[in-house]
C-alpha cells in the first residue's frame, strides 16, 4: 500500500471504527454490572473526530503544503550526522526486504490490532454485563485515534525529517523515488502513534469502566503496538527515534484524552436499556440517548 494510502487510511480509522456502533445490541444482558458510566457528548465527540479527519484528508489531498525539501536531514553535504542510536537500531533491525516488513506493518496496524481492539472491547463489557456500553467505549477510542493522527501529520510537516532509505540514497536518486512527496515525513511514525494510542485508549477505558478483561487489553495491545514500531524501522521507514517518539505520543494521547475528558461521572451504569440512575449529587451527561439511537438503528 501506498503511504499516502497508509496516512489516509490511519485518518479514517477512528470512523470505520464508529460504524460499529450501528450493530451494537441496545438491550442489556443481565440485570446488574460492575461497569462504570464515564462522560461523553455525542456532538463535541464526533465534531473533534470529524474535524481531525478532515483536516489530515486536507493535508493528504493538497500536495503542495507536505514538505517538499529536508528540514531535518540528518547529512550536510558529504557529512553523515545521524546519531549513533538511530543507526544502531537501522543496522540491527532493518530486513533484508524492507517491503515484506512495510506490508507486515501494515497488517499488524491496520487489521490485527484493530481486530483484536474490537473483539476485546467487546467481550471486556459483555463479560461484566455491559454491553450496552461499548458503543461508547469506541467513540472514547476514535476520537483518541483521530487527534494523534492530526497531531501527527502535523509534526510530520514541520518537521520534514528526511526517511532512513532516503537517507542512505545517493543525492541524485533522491528525487526518483516512488513518491517523492513522502521522503521527508519521518519524524515522527505515524503507524507507530496509531498502535500506542488504540492500545493506551482501549486500555485506559476498559481501566476506568473497571472491566475484569481490563488486563487482557493491555497485555494484547500493547505489544501489537510495540511490533509494528519495530517493523517501520525494518522497512527502512523510520528512525528509532521516530519510533519512540512516536510510542510516547500515542501513549499519552491515548490515555489523557479518556482521563480528562471522559472520566467516571459518578451515575451508576444500569444496563437494562432505560438510562442512567443518577447517584445523588451527580450531573447527568448531556447527550444520554447514544445506546438508544444504536437500537433505533438496528430497526431499520
Amino acid at each position: 500500500m501506498r503511504p499516502a494510502a497508509n496516512r489516509a487510511l490511519r485518518a479514517v480509522v477512528s470512523s470505520a471504527m464508529l460504524a460499529l456502533v450501528a450493530l451494537a445490541p441496545g438491550e442489556a444482558r443481565a440485570d446488574d454490572t460492575t461497569a462504570h458510566e464515564l462522560r461523553y457528548d455525542v456532538a463535541a465527540d464526533m465534531a473533534v473526530i470529524g474535524g481531525s479527519v478532515a483536516l489530515v484528508l486536507a493535508s493528504e489531498y493538497f500536495k503542495i503544503i507536505k514538505p517538499q525539501h529536508c528540514r531535518w536531514c540528518d547529512r550536510y553535504g558529504d557529512e553523515d550526522r545521524l546519531n549513533g542510536l538511530d543507526r544502531w537500531a537501522r543496522n540491527t533491525f532493518l530486513w533484508k526486504d524492507p517491503r515484506s516488513a512495510q506490508f507486515a506493518s501494515g497488517v499488524t496496524a491496520f487489521l490485527l490490532q484493530p481486530a483484536a481492539a474490537t473483539f476485546e472491547m467487546i467481550a471486556a463489557s459483555t463479560a461484566d454485563k455491559a454491553g450496552r456500553a461499548f458503543p461508547v467505549d469506541f467513540l472514547i477510542i476514535s476520537e483518541a485515534i483521530a487527534v494523534s493522527t492530526l497531531l501527527n501529520q502535523t509534526t510530520k510537516i514541520l518537521f520534514a525529517r528526511e526517511r532512513p532509505f532516503v537517507h542512505n540514497l545517493p543525492p541524485e536518486e533522491r528525487l526518483k523515488t516512488a513518491l517523492p512527496s513522502d521522503n521527508n515525513v519521518s519524524f515522527y511514525s505515524g503507524h507507530t502513534t496509531l498502535g500506542f494510542t488504540l492500545a493506551a485508549a482501549a486500555g485506559t477505558v476498559a481501566t476506568l469502566r473497571g472491566y475484569r478483561l481490563m488486563p487482557l487489553v493491555w497485555a494484547t495491545l500493547m505489544p501489537l503496538a510495540a511490533t509494528t514500531g519495530i517493523l517501520r524501522i525494518g522497512a527502512d521507514k523510520h528512525y528509532f527515534t521516530d519510533v519512540v517518539v512516536g510510542a510516547a505520543v500515542g501513549t499519552a494521547v491515548g490515555v489523557l484524552l479518556p482521563v480528562l475528558f471522559h472520566g467516571r461521572d459518578g451515575d451508576a451504569f444500569v444496563p437494562d436499556g432505560t438510562g442512567l440512575a443518577a447517584t445523588p449529587g451527580s450531573v447527568p451527561s448531556p447527550l444520554r440517548p447514544l445506546p438508544s439511537m444504536v437500537n433505533l438503528s438496528g430497526g431499520f
